[in-house]
């Protein structure tokens, strides 16, 4: 990593690349992506659609809110529980408590 400007610049010129450790860094790029994308398996299917969507979720926000009373109830325990940490992101912290987890991409 680049300690300064410079040093982005001069690292650049060199084949910084040769000595990753490919399998490592590819654990780490699934860990990260999994941490954001992802969520805890007790969301089950409480998961917004695309954002992009937008007007068109809004209609099925209330019915996914009724049939998923249990998991709001967590929801909200979760977030005064995560506001009283401190810590800058919610979901990153959800994540972290997580015993098993489920792609957000895919229903349950």
């Amino acid at each position: 990593m680049a300690g300064s400007r410079q040093d982005y610049i001069d690292l650049l010129a060199t084949e910084w690349w040769q000595g990753i450790d490919l399998a490592r860094a590819e654990r780490l790029a699934n860990t990260f992506a999994g941490w954001w994308l992802c969520a805890p398996d007790w969301q089950a299917d409480m998961l917004l659609e695309d954002d992009p969507r937008q007007d068109a979720i809004y209609p099925s926000i209330p019915a996914m809110l009724d049939q998923h009373a249990d998991v709001v109830a967590r929801e909200i325990t979760h977030l005064r529980d995560w506001f009283a940490t401190g810590r800058r992101f919610s979901h990153t912290y959800k994540m972290a408590l997580a015993e098993r987890y489920r792609l957000t991409n895919v229903r349950a």
